[in-house]
Parts: structure tokens; sequence; C-alpha cells
């Protein structure tokens, strides 16, 4: 008898410990992006499926940000959907223009009273229907919202690009708070150019920058030569460093640590092993919220550690996706958490099936 006390007190203790280092399952609502609007679906196992495009073109959600906190979709394409709805079935603004048509949208940048879009022209892997480019090259496009009335869409050009009409910003990156860095590109007669800018989407000032400052603004850190003072994120790498380092696998991880605000990425790089050495790579965002981090990592687990209490550390998982799926990005809104989904076709890795995001609308404490 007194051993099977024993035995039953030591599987209770087992058992506790495993519940306080266990794994939350989450559960949520799927939502598809068909024909410009999104529907729900049973699973994301029953969405239909969808003859692949190039990424560049595709129909896809390209980014997610806030704007007034609320989740704002950017559509390729197409133009935004903003979630309107404070609670019970979620209801959607599409505000599309044909501003958007034939373009490549990359990135979302809120601003106080209005959105900033990132578009530019793509030529590759158009269809000879597609190869007539857009009359004016863009940077971006300004959305606004008038009050009861519908949304109004302005080319917004930077200074360089408004001088340099034959110059394409191809790339943009959050920088601050309301700024961002242009890549831009000119080709002539087989020969290319590149040139960067730092543009104050609010002043509308921008500077010319050299290669070498683009380079050094958006290196990779080594994790080891990281001093972070913030003990809630230091601890946050760690657990996910450890997390994607089990079994001694050999792997590269870089971190994009993002203010959900100004969506600027403060970048971090963790290595196994030397880098000439080929192994996987991953990349790992980290979400920087009013108060919380939350990391998604590659195999749809979820780190959340509070800002201000380093012990308060949960792990998550989501559902699992079909091998030919992955979770892109994330952004929160007020305890919801929505999450990107995306299915790129199994024999041309560039081009993209179907996406979509997950809804979960509240995470289960497991302390």
């Amino acid at each position: 008898m007194r051993i099977c006390r024993q035995i039953i007190i030591i599987f209770l203790i087992l058992f506790l410990s495993a519940c306080g280092n266990g794994i939350n399952q989450l559960h949520g609502t799927w939502f598809f992006l068909k024909n410009g609007k999104f529907v729900t679906i049973e699973n994301i196992r029953s969405v239909e499926k969808i003859q692949p495009v190039a990424w560049q073109h595709q129909e896809r959600i390209s980014d997610i940000a806030l704007f007034h906190n609320k989740p704002v979709f950017l559509i390729n394409s197409q133009g935004v959907v903003i979630r309107t709805a404070e609670s019970g079935h979620p209801e959607f603004t599409y505000e599309y223009n044909d501003i958007f048509k034939n373009r490549t949208a990359t990135l979302l940048l809120p601003g106080e009273n209005s959105i900033f879009c990132h578009l530019y022209y793509d030529k590759a892997f158009r269809n000879d229907e597609q190869t007539t480019s857009p009359s004016q090259p863009l940077c971006f496009v300004k959305i606004t919202f008038p009050e009861n009335d519908s949304a109004v869409f302005e080319p917004f050009q930077s200074v360089f690009h408004r001088r340099n009409g034959s110059w394409e910003a191809v790339a943009a990156y959050a920088f601050e708070a309301n700024s961002a860095v242009l890549e831009l590109k000119r080709s002539e007669n087989d020969y290319t150019q590149f040139g960067y800018t730092l543009f104050d989407l609010k002043t509308e000032n921008e500077e010319e920058k050299t290669k070498e400052w683009f380079t050094e603004s958006f290196q990779l850190n080594e994790y080891e030569t990281t001093l972070l003072k913030d003990k809630s994120l230091a601890k946050l790498l760690e657990k996910s460093i450890e997390e994607r380092t089990k079994n001694s696998r050999p792997v590269i991880l870089h971190f994009a640590v993002r203010d959900q605000m100004t969506r600027a990425d403060q970048r971090i790089r963790y290595a196994t092993v030397n880098t000439s050495v080929q192994v996987e790579f991953e990349k790992i965002l980290i979400v920087r919220s009013a108060d919380q981090y939350t990391a998604l990592l590659p195999d749809g687990k979820l780190f959340v550690i509070n800002r201000s209490e380093v012990s308060h550390f949960q792990r998550y998982i989501l559902p699992a996706l079909p091998d030919s799926c992955e979770y892109t990005s994330f952004a929160i809104a007020e305890g919801i958490l929505y999450i990107l989904w995306e299915e790129t076709d199994k024999q041309d890795f560039y081009k993209i099936r179907g996406s979509g995001f997950l809804q979960v609308s509240s995470l289960p404490d497991s302390h």
C-alpha cells in the first residue's frame, strides 16, 4: 500500500509539472480570401484550390497592420480591408481601387489619420496581356477616410521619385514612426542602378542615403553580441532558440522584432554552426505590442511573455497546416489574434495559390 501511495505521488508530481510546462492548443475561425472577399471556411484543409500565380500578381494578403486599433489587411491588386465589427460575427469594409491593379502591394504604414500602402510595378512573370506598365510610377498610395464618406485614394510620391520618374521604388521598409526607407531601381539598356532614400511620410522630407548606410541600417545583429536591456525580450529569444535547436539541430535563426505601432523591425541572428555550412534557415517574427511580446515559430507555436512580468511566460500552438501552407505574419488587436496563412504551389515555390487568416479570439492562461 505504501509503495502504491509513493507511485501515485510521483505520478501526480510529474503530471502537474508537465501541465505547468505544457502547450495550450489554440482554436479559432478560418477565413479565406475568395474573389476579393473574406469568407469563413470550416478548416484550412477544406479550402478550394486556386490557380497558382506568382506572388507579385496573385490576389493575396500582402501585409497586416493596425489602424485606430483595428486590423487592416493589404490585398494585392485590390486595396485594403478593414475589420469593422467590435464583437460577434466579424464584418469587413472593403476599400478597393483601380490604382492597385497591375501593381504589387508590399507594405502598410498606418499614420494618424491615413494609411500608406507601398506599390510598385513588377515586370517579372507577367502574362502577355499584362506587359503594359501603368502610366504613372508610384511609391505609395495614401488612403484617407472622410467622415460619413467613401475612402479617398491619392498617389503619394517621394521627393526623389517626383524628380526622377524613371526610377521605381521596388521595396519599402518601415524605419521609424511615419518614415520608410525606399530601395529604388532604374534599368536602361541592360544597365541597372540602385538608390536608397529615407522618406518621412508626415513631413515629406527625404534624404538620399548610401548603399553602406542601407546595409548597416538593416543588418542582422548577432545574438551573442546583442545587449538586451529588455529582460522580457531576452527571455523570449532564449526560449525560442532553445525550442528551435532541440536535439542539436543545426539551424540559422533570423528574428524580426517588430514594433506593432511603428512597424519597424529590430533584426537579430542566431546560428548553431558556421555560416559556410549549408543548414536550414528559419525566420521568426516577434511582435511587440503594448503589454507583451509574441513570437510565431515556424512550426506554429506561439510564445508569449508579459513585458512587465518576466515570469509570465506562456506557450501555445496553432492548428496544424497542410504541407503546402504556412503561417506568415500576425497582428494583435484588443486581445484578438489575426494570423495570416498562405498556400504555396508545390512545383513553383514563387507561386501562391490561396491566402487567408485565422482569428483567435482569446488566449487561455497556461498558469
